[in-house]
């Protein structure tokens, strides 16, 4: 169940966003208010996930995330 409002105000970062679980959380959170800053390798897919929700009506953005190069 979707909660409008229940994220209103706060900033979400999602990494793995560009599809799949990641794709979903990002948009459960951005249904429910938040603003979601998505990040993954796959910067085609990631930049249309944040494209979607910003037509949707909600804040997003999307940047390059390669996590596994951290270390």
């Amino acid at each position: 169940m979707t909660t409008p409002g229940r994220f209103e105000g706060k900033v979400v970062a999602v990494t793995g966003a560009a599809k799949g679980f990641g794709e979903a959380i990002a948009r459960r959170f951005a249904a429910e208010g938040a603003r979601v800053l998505l990040g993954d390798v796959d910067e085609a897919a990631g930049t249309a996930v944040a494209r979607s929700i910003e037509a949707a009506g909600g804040p997003a953005q999307f940047r390059f995330c390669d996590g596994a190069a951290a270390g």
